[in-house]
């Protein structure tokens, strides 16, 4: 019993490292986003690599979870159906309270990320859509035009950007 215990106490700091390395993530994403909009374009790539390094670790910290999660359901004998709240509802008071708190800050944390990564995606798709109209206003031949070293027509790798520095 006393192993359970520690296993569960296990499994609440780690949902507690997830939260809060979401909550990380979603302030560098903030500023992705701020500096997207303001056209800051030579601070991007930094953020990017911080962002890439906390998404590594909080898969790090998902299979963590998962597999503390795993051995507890075969400790308490969880039935393949059940969902994590009927794995709380086990316990009793704080332990059950503690467990449900993190796990819906967590599912908040990501509902965040995701509104977030969504509206970068609408914006500079948007963008993109609106520079190619503009593009084929001002140079009507061109259509968003990438040849192959064949001649082939392709689609770019790459968004094509305008260089800021001109």
């Amino acid at each position: 019993m006393e192993g359970q215990i520690q296993q569960v106490e296990h499994l609440k700091e780690t949902l507690q490292k997830e939260v809060d390395t979401f909550h990380r993530f979603i302030d560098l994403e903030r500023k992705l986003n701020e500096e997207i909009l303001e056209k800051n374009f030579q601070h991007i790539p930094p953020t990017v690599k911080s962002l890439k390094t906390i998404a590594k670790e909080l898969i790090a910290l998902e299979e963590k979870r998962e597999t503390i999660y795993r051995k507890l359901k075969e400790v308490w004998g969880v039935k393949e159906g059940e969902s994590f709240y009927d794995f709380c509802f086990r316990f009793t008071g704080e332990t059950r309270e503690e467990l449900l708190r993190w796990h819906r800050e967590l599912k908040h944390a990501v509902v965040m990320v995701e509104g977030i990564t969504s509206g970068i995606d609408v914006y500079c798709a948007s963008t993109l859509s609106t520079m190619g109209k503009y593009m084929d206003a001002l140079v009507p031949g061109w259509k968003h035009r990438v040849y192959s070293p064949k001649g082939v027509t392709t689609e770019p790798a790459q968004p094509l950007l305008v260089n800021q520095e001109l």
